[in-house]
């Protein structure tokens, strides 16, 4: 809980946020390029599992790269 009032773990929060955001307008940039010819409403379905693939892949990375944290490579 002491990690909290560090400088060092503020920093490295805002510069994951910062990604996050980033990657998260670059998912949308492509989502609406793939769908942009698509009827509307396959458009809407392909947002909508566009959106939840790169929500679930961010998550399952981001998990599998804390557990690799453990390891030497």
């Amino acid at each position: 809980m002491d990690m909290l009032y560090t400088s060092a773990f503020w920093v490295a929060l805002a510069q994951i946020m910062v990604v996050n955001i980033m990657l998260s307008g670059d998912n949308a940039v492509v989502i609406a390029l793939a769908s942009r010819s698509l009827p509307p409403k396959q458009q809407k379905m392909a947002i909508l599992f566009g959106s939840g693939a790169a929500i679930l892949l961010r998550i399952v990375l981001t998990f599998l790269r804390s557990c690799s944290w453990n390891y030497r490579i």
